[in-house]
């Protein structure tokens, strides 16, 4: 977690974003990130894995500046980029949605959707050219010329999610979020779309942050995975680690709700106390729900400490080790 190390893509820094809004005429503030740190290394997929609410989209958001950050700073490749112009930048950093078909306008034929963006940075010198570009993307994700003057909604919605990973690397991006891209999908196709984002790494060098909710997904696919709760990240080392030997109890949890395929194995025995319950101002945001808070939970917010080497985990269990 060194901020030094020289691998490192993008990073965010002591991040924090509220939202306000009104609630039977009251003012309620929603702290989405709440003081994260995190690094993205070069070429890695990092896994940000956390239930519906709990900030990663958010967190995602931000380190692209699709959302300003409330406080705290993003680096990119060695520049701070917090307070820049992102015109430039956007080239470098591209985003995958979780609704395709929300996310791709339904009146644009899919080549000029997936020239839009050439056009906008006035990459190649003509709109022959761009088209010729847009084609060879949609080549690369596994679609044909002949999909290039149909509109969206006669595709597929795995087919359609392959037309926004065209878009997003069409300006060859280095960093790409992919915020829960197969979670409205079917099996089958998510099986084909997580395939295809693994050969596109391996084959551009991309750099991804995977959000997602399911830890199976997010296994599978990342190197290394941050566990969300929140607004922030109780938990995040290499992804065998975290799923073999998960040690903050929030992780443990979200594992031993993972459905097992084999009917004689019995799932593991714990389960999450409703989230309704308030969270306390100055202590661990997890207390409510914890099997094994103690009176420290109540009072200090736990911070990130290293458990194992490169495995760190934000839990009071842990703060005499």
């Amino acid at each position: 977690m060194s901020s030094e190390n020289t691998a490192v893509l993008i990073k965010g820094e002591n991040l924090r974003k509220e939202f306000q809004s009104r609630v039977g005429g009251k003012r309620q503030v929603t702290r989405a990130v709440d003081g994260v740190s995190i690094e993205v290394y070069r070429g890695e997929t990092l896994g940000l894995v956390g239930e519906s609410g709990c900030g990663k989209s958010t967190l995602g958001r931000l380190l692209l500046r699709l959302s300003e950050p409330d406080s705290g700073t993003i680096t990119y490749d060695g520049t701070d980029i917090t307070n820049v112009n992102m015109h430039d930048y956007r080239k470098e950093m591209q985003i995958v949605f979780q609704d395709p078909a929300g996310s791709l306008d339904p009146k644009m034929k899919v080549g000029d959707i997936v020239a839009e963006g050439l056009e906008l940075h006035k990459i190649g010198s003509s709109r022959a050219q761009r088209r010729q570009m847009a084609q060879e993307q949609l080549l690369q994700v596994g679609l044909g010329p002949e999909c290039m003057d149909r509109h969206p909604g006669s595709f597929s919605g795995g087919q359609q999610q392959r037309i926004a990973i065209a878009r997003a690397l069409a300006l060859s991006p280095r960093f790409l979020v992919c915020d829960e891209p197969v979670s409205s999908l079917d099996v089958s196709y998510q099986a084909q779309i997580m395939n295809l984002l693994s050969d596109l790494q391996k084959k551009l060098g991309l750099t991804y942050l995977f959000i997602s909710h399911d830890l199976n997904v997010v296994r599978r696919l990342s190197d290394r995975i941050a566990v969300m709760y929140l607004g922030r990240v109780v938990e995040q080392g290499p992804a065998d680690q975290v799923c073999t030997s998960p040690r903050h109890p929030y992780t443990q949890a979200l594992l031993a709700a993972v459905p097992v395929p084999d009917p004689d194995v019995k799932p593991a025995d714990m389960e999450l106390a409703d989230i309704s319950a308030s969270v306390p101002e100055n202590g661990c945001a997890f207390l409510p729900r914890c099997p094994y808070a103690k009176d420290a939970c109540a009072s200090v917010k736990p911070q990130l400490k290293e458990v194992a080497e490169g495995h760190f985990c934000a839990c009071h269990l842990f703060a005499e080790q």
